[in-house]
């Protein structure tokens, strides 16, 4: 196929030639009502030609076949002087006949009232009209030829329409097939890049899904085993069990934390479970992570949602995290997390540190936001002075 051109070129290829023709055939209407005497011309050289022959300017008297000019009723044709006579052809105005099929244009011209009258007479046959039957024919065909190009470049563009239709379906399997605009070859290879770009995210996905499986699940459960075998024995010293302790603790964390995120990545509907937003959030609150952190919670009910543990967990715990992290202390020195729940969903408040810069608490806020987004969870957030406001709205899945 031959190399895309843009629609702009296209369509002015296609419709330049028309408005040639327009053109010209504009300016012999133009020429023929004037050398056929059917515009407003007409008065305007009837009054010409009186002029010229007062001035003296013309040798009367002035006869052929287009014009009579005389000073003399005898030269004019006898329905002319009778007309003249019966005084129905007032001075210094144009009058219009039609005698015998012949246009006659008659100007009875005075300039002064003790002057003779000028008499000029414009003929105009219908035979000179010819042209008209032809004219007709041009536009006739004029129109043939607009409605076919319109039909053509329709019928071409809604070709390339449809082509481009099967380019956005996605299981279209795309042969050579080249658009002709370069419009629209330009959105299909655009198209095409983010198609690709998307595959190799899904690609990336399955591989970190894969990764945290196999990779990180299985470490994981080994340390967890070698712990449980360590707690096992009798002769372990009194100052190891704190460390022991804190490292059974931190493999709980991060199993927790490595189940959250395959479940960002997808969740099973067998891994969804009815569960109390006001104990899960209390139960995560009271780690002592975020004791330095006080918490003002308002709540009627203890509304119970469709969820996934961990992925909660996880979104709870990114809430007090960004909270510790950006909240103004208050005069008592503490850092206050302001918690309503009800029904429709939970609100976050908390005065922002004068030194943070980031409205939403930086990344902490994107992993909510597609914890939320996972969840079919309603995430809005929002900066009133120096509160900033959370808002999560949930619907039972």
């Amino acid at each position: 196929m031959s190399a895309s051109i843009s629609i702009k070129k296209y369509l002015l290829t296609r419709f330049s030639l028309f408005g040639i023709l327009v053109v010209l055939i504009w300016g012999l209407i133009l020429k023929s009502s004037y050398e056929f005497a059917q515009d407003d011309t007409t008065e305007h050289y009837l009054f010409y030609d009186a002029e010229l022959a007062d001035n003296q300017q013309l040798e009367l008297p002035i006869s052929d076949d287009f014009k009579l000019i005389t000073r003399h009723k005898d030269d004019l044709p006898g329905w002319v002087v009778e007309k003249i006579d019966a005084q129905l052809l007032p001075h210094n105005q144009s009058h219009y006949f039609n005698i015998e099929n012949e246009h006659i244009y008659v100007l009875s011209y005075i300039r002064t009232t003790d002057a003779s009258p000028i008499y000029v007479l414009h003929y105009f046959e219908d035979e000179t009209s010819t042209f008209f039957p032809w004219f007709n024919v041009g536009i006739s065909l004029l129109i043939a030829m607009l409605l076919i190009a319109i039909f053509s470049t329709h019928r071409t563009l809604k070709a390339q329409i449809d082509t481009l239709h099967r380019y956005i379906d996605p299981y279209f399997k795309r042969a050579q097939e080249q658009l002709k605009f370069m419009e629209f070859q330009t959105f299909a290879n655009t198209l095409a890049q983010s198609r690709q770009a998307e595959k190799e995210a899904q690609i990336q996905q399955r591989l970190v899904s894969a990764f945290l499986s196999h990779e990180v699940n299985t470490p994981i459960t080994q340390i967890n085993h070698a712990l449980s075998r360590i707690n096992q024995l009798d002769d372990i010293p009194l100052d190891a069990l704190p460390v022991l302790d804190q490292l059974a603790k931190a493999n709980t964390t991060l199993l927790e934390t490595s189940r959250a995120i395959l479940a960002l990545q997808q969740i099973h509907n067998e891994e969804l479970e009815r569960l109390n937003v006001v104990d899960e959030f209390k139960e995560l609150a009271n780690n002592s992570a975020f004791s330095d952190l006080t918490l003002s919670l308002k709540t009627a009910t203890s509304p119970k949602v469709m969820s996934h543990k961990y992925l909660l967990k996880l979104l709870f715990t990114q809430i007090l995290k960004n909270a510790l992290q950006h909240s103004q202390t208050n005069e008592l020195g503490e850092q206050v997390l302001y918690v309503e729940v009800n029904d429709q969903g939970m609100q976050f408040s908390n005065v922002i540190n004068s030194h943070s810069t980031h409205l939403g608490h930086g990344l902490g806020m994107s992993l909510i936001q597609q914890i939320c987004h996972k969840m079919d969870w309603c995430c809005l957030s929002k900066q009133e002075d120096r509160l900033f406001i959370l808002t999560i709205n949930y619907t039972e899945n």
